[in-house]
């Protein structure tokens, strides 16, 4: 499954950049519950705004989960560093064992809003992480401000499944 992700990133990105790209400027922000965060807002403004329409779980000292009010799910996460935000992630779909069209079509979906805003796909990387009960496996986009991740997640406890994240980094 692994190299069928790497493949079609491959062809996704050398498909995308055959088209023209939009005159569009890039885009520096993320929007989740209509709301448009940017790298370096107020940590209180952030919170208390997304809180309005999502939960929020605090996970670490400067993380936090963004869930669903009527099930459940991911919405995203907020990092933060000095009160600011630091990193803004937007699940775009998460995907158990064998739904391999539902991601191949949020991927699309993902990656032609990109483009929209006047993102360009350039190059791509791979990294993992591995622990004793849990492993990702990450393909990343750089996209201007953005990047795109595949995640593929082994994790002893939930299973096997794959993630697209829409990530705000700069």
């Amino acid at each position: 499954m692994k190299s069928l992700l790497v493949k079609l990133a491959v062809i996704l990105v050398v498909f995308g950049m055959s088209f023209p790209y939009h005159s569009f400027a890039e885009q520096d922000s993320i929007w989740i519950g209509g709301m448009e965060i940017k790298v370096g807002m107020a940590k209180t403004t952030v919170l208390s705004e997304i809180a309005k329409t999502y939960n929020i779980t605090k996970t670490s000292q400067d993380s936090w989960n963004i869930t669903p009010k009527d099930h459940d799910g991911m919405v995203g996460a907020i990092r933060f560093k000095d009160e600011k935000v630091s990193q803004v992630f937007k699940y775009w779909g998460s995907f158990h064992e064998n739904q391999g069209f539902e991601f191949a079509k949020n991927l699309f979906n993902l990656f032609s809003n990109l483009q929209t805003e006047g993102n360009k796909i350039t190059s791509f990387y791979t990294t993992s992480i591995k622990e004793p009960t849990v492993s990702f496996e990450f393909i990343v986009f750089p996209c201007g401000a953005k990047e795109v991740q595949v995640l593929v997640e082994q994790n002893a406890k939930t299973g096997r499944f794959m993630r697209i994240n829409e990530v705000l980094v700069k």
